[in-house]
């Protein structure tokens, strides 16, 4: 029997199956960490609560609080272009829904399954017509 040392190919052959090995690990836990990062950064979140104050803001009735005028802000979001948002680069929506889901009103592009930052006020409406019940949903996303 010979007796033969450990050859150069024996070493490569190690280190690659090493490299191949902690390659692999680190590929298989980087996908295991995916389903816990938000898929919507900061900046369209804020972007979506800045929309949503300047919404109310439209809105605004002298009864103050959440009490805001729909056919103010439906006249406010028909003049509103994207630059007043400073959404020149992105698209957004904003839909008052009634507690049953019915839509009161919605402007700006249809969102189509992305991933989209949410901002959520609680409204009632000044127009008796409209039934907000204990309070519409004033909606607004960024994408």
């Amino acid at each position: 029997m010979t007796e033969r040392g450990q050859t150069i190919h024996d070493y490569l052959l190690g280190i690659v199956i090493v490299i191949l090995t902690i390659g692999t690990a680190i590929g298989v836990l980087g996908l295991a960490y995916d389903p816990f990062f938000d898929p919507v950064d900061n900046e369209d979140q804020n972007l979506a609560n800045n929309i949503a104050e300047e919404v109310l803001t439209m809105g605004a009735t002298e009864h103050g609080g959440q009490t805001v005028s729909i056919a103010a802000i439906n006249q406010s979001l028909e003049d509103a272009s994207a630059d007043e948002f400073g959404t020149q680069w992105r698209q957004w929506n904003v839909t008052i829904e009634t507690p049953e889901g019915d839509q009161v009103t919605a402007a700006g592009d249809t969102p189509e399954g992305e991933a989209d930052a949410r901002s959520v006020r609680m409204v009632q409406a000044i127009e008796p017509d409209i039934d907000c019940g204990n309070g519409c949903q004033l909606i607004v996303r960024v994408w």
